[in-house]
Order: structure tokens, then sequence, then C-alpha cells
């Protein structure tokens, strides 16, 4: 029995025994993993690896980093809308923003301030739809409809004050134009020309009530913006300009919204089959406007379009001085 016992002591010894050495070993090693693996170089492989959007993991820094690990992903409301104009590139500017790695843009649009059975679901509904954001990072969305509805900006201003205001804005009559084949396109403008529609019959006098004209009288609209939103909210985009050169555009917005310097002239080369410049993503695909996007304008006599640029010049000029700033749209 004595024997028995002796020996089972010494079996219980050399089990504790080994299981302190697995311990201290065990410790060890996890020393020289977190050494060697908690760096910003390795998290962000891992943060690839799982369910984190790549424009966010791709592109972070050390201080990103550490803004992704003590923060969490949550629904935010935006702190930037696209409000329009419709046909003014609204689409594009909100495509390259949301390849900007601080920026994460709503898929689609919603009519949420302007669509009385959404908005009365009140602000945690309309949060909830917005895409998941870091402590680093802004939610934006678009609709360019927003520009012409009365209700728009009241709305807008009871959620934020300071929220940032995107305008895109365009020669009015090439942006008239592209609403009507817009329509054309969408088969719901019955067969009437162009100019049927913007004129009145003696085929000289512009239609005020026309909605192409309407939505391309910026300053009205502006205007009504502008009861609402100091012009410090608020930054208008040329879109012919940010065609040309997209980078130098939104530059101009990274500084509006407060996002560090991302875009660069390199990032936006020239495609010959598609004629336009692209975004390169980081996957190193391009990211172009849509197929539906930049269709030819129908040709009007040169009579016609001097009669429409006759009638926005005034109020092209009452915008001039209103945003003090001027557009080449002559």
């Amino acid at each position: 029995m004595a024997e028995w016992q002796t020996t089972y002591r010494i079996a219980w010894f050399w089990v504790c025994l080994f299981g302190i050495f697995a311990l201290v070993s065990l410790k060890f090693c996890l020393d020289i993993d977190y050494k060697a693996y908690n760096t910003p170089t390795f998290m962000t492989e891992r943060l690839l690896e799982r369910d984190i959007p790549a424009h966010v993991g791709a592109s972070l820094e050390l201080k990103n980093y550490e803004n992704v690990k003590d923060g969490k992903c949550l629904k935010r409301l935006p702190k930037a809308i696209i409000v329009g104009a419709m046909k003014c590139g609204t689409g594009t500017m909100n495509e390259f923003l949301n390849c900007h790695p601080d920026i994460r843009s709503l898929t689609g649009e919603n009519d949420f301030f302007i669509n009385d059975t959404l908005y009365n679901k009140g602000l945690t509904w309309f949060k909830n739809i917005m895409p998941c954001t870091y402590p680093h990072q802004i939610a934006i969305t678009k609709k360019p409809q927003y520009f012409v509805r009365e209700r728009a900006p009241p709305r807008i201003l009871s959620m934020d004050r300071n929220i940032k205001l995107i305008f895109m804005l365009r020669d009015p009559v090439e942006r008239a134009m592209s609403n009507y084949l817009h329509r054309l396109h969408a088969g719901k403008v019955a067969g009437k020309e162009f100019l049927q529609m913007v004129f009145l019959p003696d085929g000289r006098t512009v239609k005020e009530t026309n909605e192409y004209i309407h939505i391309s009288s910026y300053v009205d609209h502006v205007q009504r913006w502008l009861k609402y939103f100091d012009k410090t909210n608020m930054i208008f985009i040329d879109a012919d300009l940010l065609r040309i050169r997209p980078w130098i555009e939104l530059k101009r917005v990274e500084k509006f919204l407060g996002v560090r310097d991302y875009f660069t002239e390199d990032m936006f080369p020239f495609v010959e089959e598609r004629g336009e410049r692209c975004v390169k993503q980081m996957s190193g695909d391009f990211k172009c406007m849509s197929e539906k996007k930049g269709r030819s304008h129908p040709k009007i006599e040169e009579e016609s379009e001097k009669l429409l640029r006759n009638y926005f010049a005034p109020l092209n000029r009452q915008l001039f001085e209103l945003l003090n700033t001027t557009f080449d749209w002559e």
C-alpha cells in the first residue's frame, strides 16, 4: 500500500511539473507571436481576410489601424449629402468618393427627405440603412432630386445643421438636353422633340415651367438652400471639370469634407476604349461611368440653342454673383 502511494505521488509530481513547463512555454510562444504580428501591416492583412470592406483594410495606415482596433464599425447618420442637380454627375461623384478609404457611400439612392412614408419612419431607420463606418470614416449619400424639392432643405437641417452639402452643376443647356435624353430612353417623353417641350408654340419663347428649364435655373434653387444653410456648408462642383480633371475637383471635396488627402492624378488614367478618365481601384480594375452615362445629345438648331443660352445667361450671372465664382458655360 505504501509503495502504491509513493508511486502515485511521484507520478503526480511529474504531471504537475510537465503542466508548469507547458504553461511557461505557451506564454513564451504567445509573447513572440504578439511581438511579431501585432503590427499594422499584419493586422491589415488579417482585416482583409475577414468581412471588412477592401477599401477600408487595404489602405490602413498606423493611425487608421488604431482607429479600427479601438473603434467599431457602426451605423451612423451621413455627414455629407450630394444633393444634385440631376444629370450633373452626381453618380460619378458618388462613385469616386466611395473609393476614398475614409468615405463610405450608400449604394444607390434613397429619397428619405422627400418621401413622407420613409421620412415618417424616423432618423433611426435612416441611420440603419447607411453603410457602417469606423470612427475615422464618414458616411455619405446622394439624391439629385433634393436640389429642387422644397421640403428637402428644412428636413435635412433638422437632422444636422452642420451637414456638408455637395452641389454638382453643369452648363444648363447641356443639362436640360441630357435630362430630356435620359427620359427619352426611359420611355417617359411620349415621342415629343426636345424643342417642342422647352419652347412655347411660337418656337422662340422659353417655357419657364418646363421641367428641364426649371431644374437648370440653378440660382432659384441655390437661393432656397441658402435660407437654411450657410454657404460654408456648401461646395459647388462643375461636372465638366470633374470629367476632365477629377483629381483636382476631388481634392477640393476632400478639403471640404475634412478627410485626408488621398486622390492623385495617376489614379485617373484616360481609358481609350471608354473615351474617358476612370478611377483605378486598389484591385487594379477601373471604375468608369455607366454605359448609360455620357450619351451624345440631340442636335438642335443653332438659333434655338442661342435662344436657350440667352435665357439662361442672366440666371447664370446671378448664380456666379451669389457664389462669388464663375463657370465656363457660355
